[in-house]
């Protein structure tokens, strides 16, 4: 039995020693791995989580440096310069990088050490894209002037996520090159050389959302990923000077890069590229891509059952209104009043932060606060009818919507408007022109037309753009005009936002609908007057209009009795004799026919 026992413990040693060693997880963990990459290449590698990796770069004998780039799918990344990961040495995050400087011409292998971190998949390796990119002594250094973190150079992007949705960018300063082993040059003072560098910022939105897809970390991380590798690929042609990237957001000189600050809209995922040139040699570099990921909706099921069923509404009502909306004045007021208030009230969240997701509690205060006022400009109308003056807040609504319109544009990043009250008084003025120039060029009744029209237009292709794609920029475009007016943070914010074929669809179908919806009104309308009477008013007009027909009605009365009285006189004498003339019939019975009585 003992001998049994024996062999039974010895077979189990080497099984399970035999499967340790054969188990990759096991193997990763029992020595450190080792990748290599040559300068200006992008390798995909499945990386094991928890060890510690070395990555060895070779770089050409042309360069000083290179810019050492990993992001992954599902993980973070922790990379450093040292073997020991100390405090101040590394950087962390899904997308990071550094940058390794040559520290003599001899010496072409410079390390990199990394370790992953699981964030929200439980596999033991996860793929990374890796990319090394190597610089010239010509070209600036991106970070070089790093007077923030621990490191000598930071090529890192830092964000700094606001509750109003927007991001403030922050980046260190770069500095000019420099040849190996040379001190680079001074950053802190006046005449420094790095103050001649330019600074451009690009943007690519890589992830959209949309109502039946909840954008889940593993999710968003492919895409933004997929993104990393399609922009990595181009950093050459970066650094051999071409700078082509799908969306430019603005030129940055050395004195105000540091104040930069971005916003886009929710259900967003935004890319962001840092290009630095120093206009000497004309050459470029380029930060670390970062991701900003903006503000998303309330995604629960209440609140997009919420959503569906309000702007489906919305979407059918307007439909009616741009169609015919003046023919029927008494819904044309309600609704658009009620519009007036619900923008008044947006407006008003907005700015007391009221206003944080788009959940059904906003919407259910937003549904009464426009009931209310419709009811009582209704009520008011009513009661005093002047309906030329009650339609001015038709024109209102249409003319914050043709604000809107315009600043929507980039004529809203213009520095003149960085100042509250400028961009409140220029919206305000767009609003009075678009009412005043209606009001003075065509009739007042012409300009509920064109603001009906344009109004229910916008909400049928904002409710197509809500209901099938969260990101459609129509269905945002009051709000992030509302949420610019009323959030002081937001002035000086550059607002960025992408184009895509179903915006460009949405705004030829908004365009071509205001055109049908002006041509039906004006067709359906020519035959009635301007405004109607309002009921009161009708009321008041009854007393006048029965007394009118009575009057008639007697002046009638007593003109046929003289008419007959003077017909009797010429056909009877006073004696009873028959004159010679026949009488005639047709004045005695003017309403029957008297064809028989002639004849006899």
């Amino acid at each position: 039995m003992a001998f049994v026992y024996s062999m039974v413990c010895i077979f189990s040693f080497i099984l399970f020693s035999t499967a340790d060693l054969r188990s990759p997880y096991i193997q990763d963990h029992l020595k450190n791995k080792v990748f290599s990459i040559e300068s200006n290449h992008s390798e995909v590698k499945y990386i094991p989580y928890n060890v510690k990796s070395t990555l060895n770069v070779h770089m050409p004998n042309s360069s000083v440096g290179a810019l050492v780039h990993i992001a992954c799918e599902h993980s973070s990344v922790v990379l450093s310069l040292v073997k020991n990961f100390s405090f101040g040495n590394y950087v962390n995050g899904s997308s990071v990088g550094l940058i390794v400087l040559r520290s003599s011409t001899l010496n072409r292998h410079n390390r990199v050490y990394f370790c992953l971190t699981s964030n929200c998949s439980s596999v033991f390796k996860d793929k990374c894209i890796i990319t090394a990119l190597s610089f010239s002594s010509k070209q600036p250094v991106p970070g070089g002037c790093n007077l923030v973190h621990n490191m000598n150079i930071y090529p890192m992007i830092d964000i700094d996520e606001k509750r109003d949705g927007s991001t403030r960018v922050k980046f260190s300063s770069a500095n000019v090159g420099s040849n190996i082993g040379s001190k680079p040059p001074v950053c802190d003072s006046d005449s420094s050389m790095h103050l001649r560098l330019k600074y451009s910022v690009y943007a690519d939105f890589t992830y959209q959302a949309n109502s039946n897809l909840k954008p889940t970390c593993e999710l968003c991380n492919r895409s933004l990923c997929k993104a990393n590798n399609d922009y990595l690929n181009a950093f050459s042609n970066i650094f051999g000077g071409k700078t082509s990237f799908s969306y430019k957001v603005a030129d940055l000189t050395s004195s105000d890069h540091a104040k930069y600050h971005l916003a886009a809209y929710p259900c967003a995922a935004m890319m962001t590229y840092i290009v630095v040139t120093d206009p000497k040699f004309g050459t470029h570099s380029m930060y670390i891509p970062t991701t900003i990921k903006m503000g998303s909706y309330d995604d629960s099921q209440q609140a997009v059952l919420a959503l569906k069923i309000i702007t489906m509404v919305l979407g059918a009502v307007g439909l009616l209104l741009c169609l015919v909306g003046h023919r029927f004045f008494i819904f044309e007021l309600f609704f658009m009043s009620g519009m007036f208030f619900v923008i008044l009230a947006i407006c008003f969240m907005e700015a007391f932060g009221l206003w944080l997701h788009y959940n059904s509690l906003n919407f259910t205060i937003l549904t009464v606060i426009g009931l209310l006022g419709s009811i009582s400009i209704t009520a008011l109308w009513f009661r005093f009818g002047k309906a030329a003056m009650f339609s001015s807040v038709i024109g209102i609504v249409g003319g914050f919507c043709f604000a809107c319109i315009i600043f929507i544009t980039p004529l809203s990043n213009m520095t003149v408007f960085e100042y509250r009250a400028t961009f409140i008084l220029s919206l305000l003025c767009g609003c009075m022109v678009y009412v005043l120039a209606l009001i003075l060029v065509i009739k007042m009744h012409r300009m509920c037309i064109v603001s009906s029209a344009l109004v229910g237009s916008y909400l049928v292709v904002a409710c197509i753009g809500s209901v099938y794609w969260y990101c459609s920029l129509v269905g945002q475009l009051i709000l992030i005009i509302v949420r610019k007016m009323t959030t002081v943070d937001l002035l000086d914010a550059t607002i960025v936002y992408p184009l895509y074929i179903l915006d460009y669809t949405l705004i030829g179908a908004w365009a071509g609908l205001f055109v049908l919806g002006v041509a039906s009104q004006h067709f359906i309308t020519k035959n009635h007057p301007p405004f109607p009477l309002s009921p009161r008013e009708l009321v008041q007009l009854q007393p006048t209009m029965s007394e009118e027909d009575v009057h008639g009605d007697n002046i009638a009365t007593d003109n046929d009795s003289a008419s007959s009285a003077d017909s009797s006189s010429t056909s009877v004498n006073y004696d009873g004799d028959i004159s010679d003339d026949p009488p005639d019939y047709r004045d005695i019975y003017p309403e029957q026919d008297t064809s028989r009585l002639l004849a006899n």
